[in-house]
């Protein structure tokens, strides 16, 4: 197999991250650089946040295939998130699709994970404000054209715990912040199960 590493660009100052570049090498030592995911950057805003997976199962029509989803920050001072993005290559990043727009909103985090059969489960953290927000699992059947959204969890109404941050309801201290994670079991007898946030 190959590793990828996923990285953003910016100018030499430092002042805008303004794309995203996927390299990839054979055993870690020497590395390619892949081409740009974003054609056009957007330079009123950025991209951050890159979050990057291959699918690996062998029964998927999309194996091999490399996941890169980020967030493109509306405003540059990044106090504001932003739309939850997703791009993907079958050419070891080489070239990339045209970036899809997931979810418009004040994105901050994202995670993917692949299923057994090339379903794509991406998981955006929502944030309305400082204390309350949701946390989204979106299910692709179409190698990522398209997305389903479930709300995993609605924080805005969780009680705050004694750190004043949202706590699931009836779990005392028990954070749904919004830094969020998942994994899909794929074992060959279940359906898959997405778990964790």
């Amino acid at each position: 197999g190959y590793f990828y590493y996923a990285y953003l660009t910016g100018l030499s100052d430092g002042s805008n991250l303004d794309n995203l570049v996927v390299a990839s090498s054979k055993d870690g030592k020497k590395w390619i650089n892949g081409g740009l995911v974003i054609p056009q950057a957007d330079v009123s805003g950025f991209e951050d946040k890159e979050n990057i997976w291959v699918d690996n199962s062998h029964s998927s029509p999309h194996y091999g295939r490399i996941y890169l989803a980020w967030v493109h920050f509306n405003d540059l001072s990044g106090q504001e998130g932003g739309a939850g993005m997703i791009a993907w290559s079958d050419d070891r990043g080489k070239t990339w699709s045209s970036p899809v727009n997931v979810i418009d909103a004040i994105v901050k985090f994202s995670e993917i994970r692949t299923g057994k059969h090339g379903e794509v489960f991406l998981s955006f953290s929502i944030e309305d404000s400082q204390e309350s927000g949701q946390h989204y699992l979106f299910v692709s059947t179409d190698g990522g054209s398209s997305f389903t959204p479930n709300i995993i969890s609605d924080y805005v109404l969780f009680p705050k715990n004694q750190n004043y941050r949202p706590s699931l309801k009836g779990f005392q201290g028990f954070r749904a912040y919004h830094y969020i994670t998942h994994d899909v079991d794929r074992l060959p007898t279940r359906t898959p199960l997405v778990i964790g946030f």
